[in-house]
């Protein structure tokens, strides 16, 4: 596969990658979101298979998909999700998302 802008200095970390190349080996490659956004603007289910927010949407809650395993046969918990939510929202993040 041939993507263009890709350099030796490209990053595989998440947090970090904040060029084409990066962000299309990271979600199209490595990593599945939550929920996913369709061309129809719609979102669908992911890693999540249903989800709720309150009012003011301040809180949500996902219920994850059971039977999601990482590549060692780990399977998905709420714990990884927070995990890596913190991991760009964390006070001490140095995530792009977090600027």
């Amino acid at each position: 596969m041939a993507i263009a802008s890709g350099s030796d200095t490209d990053l595989m970390n998440p947090a970090k990658g904040s060029d084409n190349f990066s962000n299309f080996l990271s979600f199209g490659q490595l990593r599945e979101c939550l929920v996913d956004v369709g061309s129809d603007s719609v979102p669908r289910p992911a890693l999540a298979e249903s989800w709720d927010a309150s009012s003011d949407a301040r809180w949500w809650q996902f219920k994850l998909r059971r039977g999601v395993e990482f590549h060692n046969g780990k399977s998905l918990t709420a714990g990884d999700v927070a995990f890596s939510l913190e991991l760009h929202l964390g006070k001490s993040s140095e995530s792009i998302a977090n600027s």
